[in-house]
C-alpha cells in the first residue's frame, strides 16, 4: 500500500498461538508506504512458527525458509 503501516514479529514455540513479550523481535515498527523490510538468519527450530500482525490488511507476508537435518 501506499500509506505508512506498522508491524510486529515474534517466533512463537510450537504450542503458543499468541506471543509474550519475551517472543518478539520486532514491536510496533512502522513500513513506510510502498516499502518492505527484509529479515535473513532468522533461525527456528522444530515446531517453532514466524508469527506477524499489523493493523492493516494491507501488509504482505512473504516467508522463505528451508528445513535440514540435524543428523
Amino acid at each position: 500500500s501506499g500509506s505508512p503501516t506498522s508491524y510486529r514479529l515474534a517466533i512463537l514455540e510450537s504450542a503458543s498461538t499468541t506471543p509474550s513479550t519475551s517472543n518478539y523481535l520486532e514491536y510496533d515498527i512502522v513500513l513506510d508506504g510502498n516499502n518492505f523490510v527484509e529479515r535473513t538468519g532468522l533461525v527456528l527450530s522444530a515446531g517453532q512458527k514466524v508469527w506477524v500482525r499489523s493493523p492493516t490488511s494491507s501488509l504482505a507476508i512473504n516467508v522463505y525458509g528451508y528445513e535440514t537435518s540435524t543428523t
